[in-house]
């Protein structure tokens, strides 16, 4: 019986301990938040890791912070390189460090009408996909919130570069430079036989692959014996290595346009932060939309992006800084 009463006071004494420490820093960093399972892939500073084990870190009252999977607001976060992340995020802009901006075209006739265009060159910018691309220029060219652009990189397929051509006509002066490389590793998704074809059309005649292409699923999406998304993630990583490779030769701070599609954009989104084809919706691109990717020089992976995207009243809508896809 004494033995229980002393385990009974020492975990009593230990709870007070708990609480008070909590009193101590909830002036500071808020109210305990809960432990939660670590994401399998966190992209840190040097690189992909596992993180098997639940840790803890504080989060300053009111900061937030996301990562792939969640959004945490003060409390605690599982992530034992925080000090890390919460630098990286202070060194947003710094000198030794590359702003992306990456950019899909306007919306096309066949975005209207439901069609998979794929890398194929037939569709045309819709008068809807027209304003968006002027009141992008506009409000998201904001030289108060965007870097002068130094150099742009466009989809040789003319959805975006007629687009290009429509932001840089409404931005305002100075912003970006009079002209641009067509990179053809930017052109959007290959479809193959798919291309050009109404999505109603496809579910009926390729339900499996299409349940794939939706879901997704990359190694089950097989059109004409090619796996696309994969392919796409592939040629994503080569346009990084092409355009880092100039950036490498830069000094100070620079930032680049890159005018391209709706699913490249996504695959340069997730290969920037080391991430696979499974990630494709995770974040989709609408019409006009733009992630904004800063990636320090010398490292493996970015640092951390967030998105500008135009509402559908013309203002811009730039939103907080993100630590993974």
């Amino acid at each position: 019986t004494s033995h229980l009463v002393v385990s009974g006071a020492l975990m009593t004494n230990i709870t007070i301990i708990a609480f008070l420490l909590a009193a101590l820093t909830q002036a500071q960093y808020g109210v305990l938040g809960f432990l939660v399972p670590t994401p399998p892939l966190i992209p840190t500073d040097v690189g992909i890791k596992k993180r098997p084990n639940t840790e803890l870190c504080f989060l300053k009252k009111g900061e937030i912070m996301r990562t792939g999977f969640r959004t945490f607001r003060g409390g605690f976060l599982n992530n034992r390189r925080m000090s890390t992340r919460r630098k990286a995020l202070n060194e947003v802009g710094s000198a030794g460090a590359t702003s992306f901006y990456v950019l899909r075209h306007g919306e096309t006739d066949a975005n209207a009408a439901g069609i998979i265009q794929g890398s194929s060159d037939l569709s045309r910018l819709t008068d809807n996909g027209r304003s968006q691309a002027m009141a992008f220029g506009m409000m998201a060219l904001d030289p108060s919130t965007i870097k002068r652009i130094d150099q742009i990189f466009v989809s040789p397929l003319t959805r975006a570069q007629d687009t290009l051509k429509l932001v840089r006509e409404s931005a305002p002066p100075g912003i970006l430079p009079q002209s641009e490389i067509v990179l053809p590793n930017l052109r959007e998704i290959d479809m193959y036989s798919w291309e050009n074809q109404t999505k109603e059309k496809l579910r009926q005649m390729y339900p499996n692959e299409f349940a794939a292409w939706r879901s997704p699923d990359p190694d089950k999406l097989v059109i004409d014996g090619r796996h696309p998304l994969h392919e796409t993630w592939s040629r994503a990583g080569e346009v990084w290595k092409e355009i880092r490779l100039q950036v490498s030769q830069a000094e100070g701070e620079t930032a680049k346009l890159l005018v391209c599609h709706g699913t490249l954009g996504q695959a340069l989104l997730g290969s920037a932060f080391g991430m696979d084809a499974t990630t494709f919706r995770r974040n989709k691109f609408p019409n006009c939309g733009m992630a904004e990717i800063v990636w320090h020089h010398n490292e493996d992976v970015a640092t951390s992006w967030r998105w500008h995207n135009i509402c559908d009243d013309g203002s811009d809508k730039t939103e907080e800084w993100r630590l993974g896809v």
